[in-house]
């Protein structure tokens, strides 16, 4: 079962929680993420991410996700980068109540037979790109990223999307570091918001 390979072959379970802002004030978070109480470093250059994302004919995984379901998958096609896709990896993420397990693997002719049997029922819906920064606090322990100029297609999202990324035991310390920031806590997902766009 996809379910079970998933989670046997992801890397550690983790939390994630979203936060957006209008894209023409993404001026504010700078000085935030400057003064951080947990010391906010930047550990990579900002890159362009490109991703394809399959579906069932009927778009289940996209109803899950809007019904809320407890448990619901992504799958997409992710590379790096200005130009065409070049060594993509396969990603596979998956939902369990609040925990995200996501496996990644490079997209080629050695995929595990549960993977392939998975794949060969999807087909592509939606496609997007946008630009990310990476962050993470001094102790080591949360990830923010900053993803902006979010494109579906030709589309461009008026979205900046904030999320934070960190261990079930370190709650306390990533609602620490959010405190200060001028956000709210949202529902959000780009698959979601480009299929919408495109339903438009």
């Amino acid at each position: 079962m996809i379910v079970d390979y998933v989670k046997k072959h992801s890397l550690e379970p983790r939390l994630e929680r979203k936060y957006f802002l209008p894209a023409y004030q993404n001026y504010i978070l700078k000085p935030y993420i400057k003064l951080a109480s947990s010391g906010l470093k930047e550990i990579y250059y900002q890159r362009k991410i490109n991703n394809i994302y399959y579906d069932t004919n009927n778009l289940s995984f996209f109803k899950d996700n809007l019904i809320g379901s407890r448990d619901r998958l992504k799958v997409r096609l992710r590379w790096y980068g200005n130009t065409q896709m070049i060594n993509p990896n396969l990603e596979i993420k998956m939902k369990q109540a609040d925990l995200i397990y996501k496996l990644v693997v490079p997209y080629n002719d050695n995929l595990s037979l549960q993977i392939m049997e998975l794949f060969k029922k999807l087909r592509p819906s939606v496609n997007n790109s946008y630009y990310r920064r990476y962050y993470l606090s001094a102790d080591k322990k949360v990830r923010l990223t900053v993803d902006t100029d979010i494109q579906f297609g030709r589309i461009m999202s008026p979205k900046t999307v904030v999320e934070l990324k960190y261990a079930p035991e370190d709650e306390d310390l990533a609602s620490k570091l959010i405190h200060s920031f001028p956000l709210s806590l949202q529902k959000n997902s780009k698959y979601v918001d480009g299929i919408a766009s495109i339903q438009v």
